[in-house]
């Protein structure tokens, strides 16, 4: 954490971790792409909506509105959910993607030089954060599987039925 001076002109402290979202995305992937279901995804469907979920995660826009940047988050992991929805992955594997970020997370803040017990302060002061993430993907992708539902159910599916 730094306060507020030249090189912090948030108006108070920076508490966001000293890492690039890219470089974490880069370490999830590797942590995921060998993996069933991911590894027969292509590299734009393996990321999903994942890039949007890290930055907010990550405050890369070193946004000081705090509020404002978690909704962002919501959302940003609320699509993400539904995209993975949409793509058939269970609702354990969408966890289980988001769980992943942490051990991304903490790989990069140790290639960055941080000692491991620093890494581990700032990652639980993340937790709540990638709590709050995992939530939202399960309800986007709680709200993809209900469209899936009920599209499979509608009048238009039963009369392509009807036609077989």
């Amino acid at each position: 954490m730094s306060a507020s001076n030249w090189s912090n002109p948030f108006g108070g402290w920076d508490d966001s971790p000293l890492v690039c979202a890219t470089d974490v995305i880069r370490r999830w992937t590797r942590l995921i792409q060998y993996e069933s279901p991911w590894s027969s995804m292509p590299l734009d469907d393996l990321l999903g909506t994942m890039r949007a979920v890290m930055s907010e995660l990550l405050n890369e826009g070193r946004d000081v509105d705090h509020d404002t940047r978690l909704r962002r988050l919501v959302h940003s992991a609320h699509d993400h959910g539904a995209f993975r929805s949409a793509q058939r992955l269970s609702q354990a594997e969408l966890m289980a993607e988001i769980e992943v970020v942490r051990d991304a997370l903490d790989r990069a803040l140790r290639s960055n030089g941080m000692g491991p017990r620093a890494a581990e302060e700032m990652l639980a002061t993340l937790d709540g954060e990638l709590e709050l993430a995992q939530r939202a993907a399960v309800r986007g992708w709680y709200r993809g599987s209900v469209r899936r539902q009920t599209v499979a159910g509608s009048w238009f599916d039963r009369l392509l039925e009807d036609l077989e």
